[in-house]
């Protein structure tokens, strides 16, 4: 008969066990997922390539310039009835 402790100490190096498994597997996953988790702003292309108009849409054009001197420019689609 194993003495009381063998029980305890053997689920704790099975919880261990299992957690350095589950962290290396995570781990390995990141790592080879990485270059699908960066962000490319540029891929395809963030130009903008048609404006609401040209789709079918009616619009309000909006500029203004930031604090920081960069001009912004973004289009207000309107309702239509």
């Amino acid at each position: 008969m194993p003495p009381p402790g063998d029980s305890w100490s053997s689920f704790v190096w099975q919880t261990i066990g299992f957690v350095a498994i589950a962290y290396v597997a995570f781990t390995s996953i990141v790592f080879l997922l990485q270059s699908r988790m960066i962000y490319r702003p540029n891929m395809p292309s963030r130009a903008v390539t048609a404006t609401p108009d040209q789709v079918g849409l009616a619009y309000e054009p909006v500029t203004f310039t930031a604090e920081d001197g960069v001009h912004l420019g973004f289009a207000v689609i309107t309702a239509t009835t």
